[in-house]
C-alpha cells in the first residue's frame, strides 16, 4: 500500500543522492551532513548506554552508520512496494533490539 502521497518526499530525496553522487561539491556538504546525524545518534546509543538500556559491547559510532544506512536501505523498499510500512517498522525494530535492551 503507497502513501496518500505516492511516495514523493522519498523519490525526492533518492533523486537528491543520485544527482549528488555526481556532484563533488554536493557530495562534500552532504558527507558533513551525515557526519554530524551519525555523531548525534550515536550520542543517543551513548546516552542509552549511560541508562543502561543500551547493550555495552555494541560501539556507538558503527551502530549509528549502520542504524541510518538501515534505514535508508527501508526508505528504498518502501518506495519500490518491496517492504509493507508494517514489514519495515519490524525490520528497524529487530535492528533497534540490537543496539538497545528490552524492559517490560
Amino acid at each position: 500500500m503507497r502513501p496518500p502521497h505516492g511516495g514523493v518526499p522519498g523519490r525526492v530525496g533518492l533523486a537528491f543522492l543520485a544527482y549528488a553522487a555526481v556532484r563533488p561539491d554536493v557530495t562534500a556538504q552532504l558527507r558533513g551532513d551525515t557526519a554530524r546525524l551519525v555523531r548525534y545518534v550515536a550520542d543517543l546509543v551513548r546516552a542509552g548506554q549511560g541508562a543502561a538500556t543500551g547493550r555495552s559491547r555494541v560501539d556507538p559510532e558503527a551502530a549509528a552508520a549502520g542504524l541510518l544506512a538501515t534505514m535508508e536501505g527501508l526508505g528504498i523498499y518502501l518506495l519500490n512496494g518491496h517492504l509493507t510500512p508494517e514489514q519495515a517498522l519490524a525490520a528497524l525494530d529487530a535492528q533497534l533490539s540490537l543496539i538497545f535492551e528490552r524492559h517490560p
